[in-house]
């Protein structure tokens, strides 16, 4: 069973006790801090499955700290998702009007080792590890067809033969993978125009007329790792007939492709 990561912030500290004494601790593990600052860092080196945070604590640079808190998280790609509650006994209900308005998930006022307490803790810090599963698989997913450039510089049939340049020998492994330029672009760390400048030159070069002759090119001079045919992603490239040049701009096509960064 994973364990839940939570991050208390401004929980006074006989709160913090009373939490992590009736906490499974095989099962979670908490962490608190008592500045806004504090809490900035903790987040950013290793993100929690939940946090929980007062609405007021001692900060000089905040009257409400913790709604300037939640409100700085919910602005940055990295942290807007990760659930937030909002814990203070004492809050009336424009407190917790505005906890909600900030990006709170939830706000809670009963004593924080309650059963009720103890279960939206639960549901909340479920969530926060479903969410962290659901960006490391996808993160994968999108990672995938850069690696199989990789894997298939490794394993394939010498480029020495060609006349290529050696930048240009990458940009054709790319292509011959079926990589957008864009993805080509990210891999090598250079613009799509400069990728868009290596192929037109790859096509001068080899006598070669579009990208599709590319490919063609690459898989029979053995230029491109067989175990790549029986990647869905690459296996309709392989495809023949008069209109595989126009189907292979089309799914390639960089309108198309977008790297989402996390």
């Amino acid at each position: 069973m994973t364990t839940s990561k939570i991050l208390l912030v401004g929980i006074a500290p006989i709160d913090r006790q009373a939490l992590v004494s009736v906490l499974i601790p095989d099962q979670t593990m908490v962490t608190g801090v008592d500045s806004t600052s504090a809490a900035l860092d903790a987040i950013d080196q290793d993100p929690p499955h939940l946090i929980i945070t007062a609405v007021h604590w001692p900060d000089a640079s905040y009257t409400y700290p913790g709604f300037e808190l939640c409100r700085r998280l919910r602005s940055h790609p990295k942290t807007s998702l990760i659930p937030i509650l909002f814990f203070d006994p004492a809050a009336d209900v424009e407190t917790r009007i505005k906890s909600h308005a900030v990006g709170a998930d939830n706000f809670f006022r009963y004593p924080i080792a309650s059963l009720e307490s103890l279960k939206l803790i639960e549901v909340y810090a479920k969530r926060g590890q479903n969410l962290e599963r659901m960006i490391k698989n996808f993160r994968s997913e999108v990672h995938r067809p850069v690696k199989l450039v990789q894997q298939a510089i490794q394993a394939v049939a010498s480029l020495d033969d060609l006349p290529l340049t050696p930048a240009e020998k990458r940009v054709f492994q790319g292509v011959a993978q079926g990589l957008s330029n864009r993805l080509i672009a990210d891999q090598f760390a250079i613009s799509p125009r400069t990728v868009q400048t290596h192929i037109t030159s790859i096509l001068r070069k080899l006598k070669l007329n579009n990208r599709a002759q590319i490919v063609r090119f690459a898989f029979e001079g053995g230029y491109v790792s067989g175990a790549t045919e029986r990647d869905p992603r690459v296996a309709p490239l392989l495809c023949t007939g008069q209109n595989f040049g126009n189907a292979y701009h089309t799914r390639v096509s960089d309108d198309q492709t977008q790297m989402p960064t996390l």
